[in-house]
């Protein structure tokens, strides 16, 4: 059993042939596995269990977890954040200005 970080663009793929977290796969390991659990209807709250592969048996982390544990999704967030105060900035000024 391996243990792994999910997919973060898709997390109901297998990390074996797509990545873990938010690089692409080193080798392939899988042959277009699915994570159980993803399915509609399957799990309540997906994002919070361990998911096994179907495939290869992987385990993964859970979907959560990635804004604890990644580094890059850190900085993801980060640069969204920063875009959306200097939108939000940029948009205060405009109406500030029209109203002289």
């Amino acid at each position: 059993m391996r243990l792994s970080r999910p997919c973060y663009d898709k997390p109901w793929r297998c990390p074996g042939w797509a990545g873990g977290g938010m690089r692409y796969a080193k080798r392939d390991r899988c042959e277009g596995g699915r994570m159980l659990g993803w399915n509609h209807g399957e799990q309540r709250w997906p994002h919070l269990w361990f998911h096994r592969c179907n495939t290869c048996d992987v385990v993964t982390l859970p979907f959560a977890l990635r804004w604890v544990i990644s580094v890059d999704w850190w900085g993801v967030v980060t640069r969204r954040a920063a875009w959306r105060l200097e939108s939000w900035w940029l948009d205060v000024r405009e109406r500030w200005g029209n109203r002289r």
